[in-house]
């Protein structure tokens, strides 16, 4: 993959060293063999902006925008990187569909309690913010901002925290990124 204004690696807007979008894009690039340029911005709406003006030659972004926001700004979706479709773009193919390599890189919102605390209090804890997860007024102001509710419970969250961390330790050693 090269850019198609210079012949060279493409370079790809990302929310700052460190962010998920730096290390998913850094991911992408060990992935395909490709070795973007990083560009690091302070916001998405930056990103958008030097995209739109033909400053970087992608972006790797949360896909908060529906299809028609982003064809009104003059972009579009390649691909979105969940083993999901998104349904803001549910016309934008995942990357699995595009490339030979398994690829998945979606984020994640959980809620967190102190160490030490009870398994039955966080038990409980849970079932309340899983039943608020799942009232259609939640449900649909998560959506509309490009999230899509999936409810673990404490043992699966810990697992999910767990896998991910050995996972994006080494992605983010592999980037040259020290902890701070």
């Amino acid at each position: 993959m090269t850019s198609a204004r210079s012949g060279k690696a493409p370079s790809i807007g990302t929310l700052g060293a460190g962010s998920a979008s730096h290390l998913a894009a850094f991911a992408f690039g060990r992935a395909t063999g490709i070795n973007p340029t990083l560009v690091p911005y302070r916001s998405s709406s930056a990103v958008l902006e030097d995209l739109r003006a033909g400053h970087i030659d992608a972006a790797l972004l949360l896909p908060l925008m529906p299809k028609d926001a982003l064809a009104a700004m003059q972009l579009r979706a390649l691909a979105v990187t969940s083993k999901a479709h998104s349904h803001l773009l549910p016309d934008v193919p995942r990357i699995t569909e595009l490339t030979p390599f398994i690829f998945d890189l979606a984020s994640w919102i959980g809620i967190a309690a102190p160490a030490g605390t009870p398994k039955g209090v966080l038990d409980k804890m849970n079932i309340l913010f899983r039943w608020a997860a799942a009232t259609p007024e939640v449900r649909k102001a998560m959506e509309a901002s490009g999230v899509t509710a999936h409810s673990l419970d404490v043992d699966e969250t810990n697992r999910l925290i767990a896998f991910d961390t050995v996972i994006w330790a080494e992605i983010a050693k592999e980037a040259g990124l020290k902890p701070q």
